[in-house]
C-alpha cells in the first residue's frame, strides 16, 4: 500500500526537522568535574546560563575550560576550548559571581560568554562547527559512557569524598593550631583519628570499588571530624580553669561506643583503581537559569 505524491507531500510539509545538540557541553568545575550547561538531544538554538565562584581568597581570574561529552569527568571528554576571565572583584571565595551562558545557534555555532558584573568584565570564546567531533566519534563517546557509567559514578565519589573530607581535617587542624589551651584527655581522645584518617585518604580511599562503601566511610569519617570541633569549641569557650572538670566528664556527645580511631580503620574495594584528578576550577553554584 503506498501513498500518492500528493498526500505525500501534504504530510511532509507539517514536519519541521530540528537540529540538536549532538553531546552535552559544559565546563569543568572543582578539580576537573564535568558540569553541564546544555545537555545532549537539546533542540537548538538555544540558550543558557550558569553562575559560578571563585575557589580561593582575593582570586583576580578564573580559567573557564569547555568540553563537551557524556562522562562526568573532563579528562574523559572532548575539550572544546578555554579562556580566562581576568580583573574579577577581589573577594572571599565563593563570593564573586561568574555568569557563564552558553548559546547555541540555529547552525550549530556555540558562544561561550563569562562575565562578573561588579567589576564589569567579559570574556567570549566561539566554537564553530568544525572544531567538533564527527558523527562517528560522537555515537562512539555516548558508547563509552554507557559501559563505563558504573566506575565513572565510583570516581566522583572519590573525589567528592577526598574534598569533603581534606576540607574537614583541614579546618580541624587550623583549630587545633590556633588553640590557646593544652588539649584535654577528651580532646586528645577525640582528634586521635586523624593521623589514620589521613593515611585512609591517601592510601585506602582511591583503591574503594563502590560508591556505598565510599559514601558510608565518609561519612563515619566526618562525624569524627564534627565532634571534635565541637568538643574543641566548647573546651576553648571554658578557659583554662576548667580544663580539669572538663577532663573528668562524660562524653554526652558521643553517637558511638567504638573508638574514634577505629572507626577510620579498614578497606572499601579489593580492585585498585584510579583516583580521579585535575587542576581547581570556579566553584559550582546551584542557582541556574535556562531557555
Amino acid at each position: 500500500i503506498s501513498t500518492s505524491a500528493e498526500q505525500q507531500s501534504e504530510k511532509t510539509a507539517n514536519v519541521v526537522l530540528m537540529d540538536v545538540v549532538p553531546l552535552s557541553i559544559g565546563v569543568e568545575v572543582d578539580d576537573g568535574k564535568f558540569d553541564v550547561i546544555i545537555r545532549r538531544n537539546t533542540t537548538i538554538p538555544y540558550c543558557a546560563t550558569k553562575e559560578y565562584s571563585t575557589v580561593e581568597d582575593n582570586q583576580e581570574e578564573v580559567e573557564v575550560q569547555v568540553f563537551e561529552g557524556e562522562r562526568p569527568l573532563t579528562r574523559h571528554n572532548h575539550k572544546l576550548g578555554a579562556f580566562i576571565l581576568d580583573g574579577i572583584s577581589r573577594a572571599k571565595k565563593g563570593d564573586p559571581t561568574i555568569t557563564v551562558t552558553f548559546s547555541v545557534d540555529a547552525d550549530g555555532i556555540l558562544t561561550i560568554t563569562a562575565s562578573e558584573e561588579l567589576a564589569n568584565v567579559k570574556k567570549t570564546l566561539i566554537v564553530e562547527n568544525t572544531e567538533r567531533l564527527s558523527d562517528e566519534a560522537v555515537q562512539k563517546m555516548i558508547e563509552v559512557a554507557q559501559n563505563f557509567s558504573a566506575k565513572d559514578a565510583v570516581a566522583v565519589s572519590i573525589m567528592d569524598a577526598t574534598q569533603r573530607l581534606t576540607s574537614g581535617f583541614t579546618e580541624l587542624e587550623t583549630a587545633l593550631a590556633t588553640m590557646p589551651l593544652p588539649l584535654s584527655k577528651k580532646l586528645r581522645r577525640h582528634v586521635a583519628f586523624l593521623t589514620h584518617g589521613k593515611q585512609w585518604l591517601e592510601q585506602q580511599l582511591p583503591n574503594y570499588t563502590e560508591t556505598h562503601a565510599v559514601d558510608v566511610k565518609t561519612t563515619k569519617i566526618m562525624k569524627l571530624v564534627q565532634k571534635a570541633m565541637k568538643t574543641l569549641q566548647r573546651e576553648s569557650r571554658k578557659g583554662t580553669e576548667n580544663n580539669n572538670e572538663s577532663d573528668s566528664g562524660s562524653d554526652d556527645d558521643d553517637d558511638t561506643n567504638e573508638n574514634d580511631g577505629d572507626a577510620v580503620g579498614g578497606s572499601g574495594g579489593s580492585t585498585p583503581r584510579d583516583s580521579s584528578a585535575g587542576r581547581k576550577r570556579p566553584r559550582s553554584n546551584p542557582r541556574n537559569d535556562e531557555g
